[in-house]
């Protein structure tokens, strides 16, 4: 007798999979952007992508931005991971045919769960600031590793700009409450010499929000 099929279960995502999208979308709106228009402007002017590079999206949460890059690359691959079970149930339950190109995955960015030299392209968006900062140095290596010769790191994050207006100030410390000191030291630091001694260099940056949110493109050494 065959023996029966079993279907794996899949996680239900969580609450804050579900919320994950609201917050980011409050944030946006705080400086005066819509999310999905701001986010889609930043991958077209920053990326520039010829259609069929293959794309990893680390920490990538409920998959928005991963489903969005799909569409930019109808020739090429995204996948996203994420450490939260709950998220990457939640990316895969929206990951409808219409999104082919991609797929979903638990992963750790500090053990990112690929072989070497496999990516064109690492978009890093809202999430290097959440970061413990003893975990930068291992992650960056990571995505060192997976990168192919000459690949490319996006980074799409915030940065505490050098001549704050009031209201940004204002945003600044309104995030604080949120988040933690890695998160504020993140956005404290000279980024661009930050990516340097991991061995990376800044080929265009674009800014949007005042600044606030810097879209940067670096190259592999």
């Amino acid at each position: 007798m065959n023996e029966p099929t079993l279907t794996p279960l899949v996680p239900k995502y969580d609450l804050t999979a579900h919320l994950y999208s609201f917050v980011t979308g409050a944030l946006f709106i705080l400086g005066g952007a819509t999310e999905n228009i701001l986010r889609k402007r930043a991958y077209i002017e920053t990326l520039q992508l010829k259609g069929n590079e293959k794309i990893l999206d680390v920490c990538c949460a409920n998959g928005k931005g991963t489903r969005m890059l799909s569409k930019l690359v109808p020739k090429g691959n995204v996948f996203g991971i994420d450490l939260s079970p709950g998220m990457i149930a939640f990316a895969k339950a929206k990951n409808t045919e219409e999104y082919f190109n991609t797929k979903f995955k638990v992963g750790d960015c500090s053990k990112i769960p690929f072989n070497d030299s496999s990516f064109d392209v690492v978009t890093a968006t809202l999430a290097l600031h959440e970061l413990p900062t003893s975990l930068l140095k291992s992650v960056m290596n990571e995505i060192k590793r997976v990168l192919k010769p000459n690949g490319y790191l996006f980074v799409f994050d915030f940065r505490y700009p050098k001549n704050p207006t009031v209201y940004l100030r204002v945003m600044y410390y309104f995030m604080r409450i949120f988040e933690d000191d890695s998160a504020a030291r993140f956005m404290m630091v000279d980024q661009t010499q930050l990516f340097a001694k991991y061995g990376f260099k800044k080929i265009l940056q674009n800014n949007y929000i005042s600044e606030f949110m810097p879209a940067t493109l670096y190259q592999l050494k």
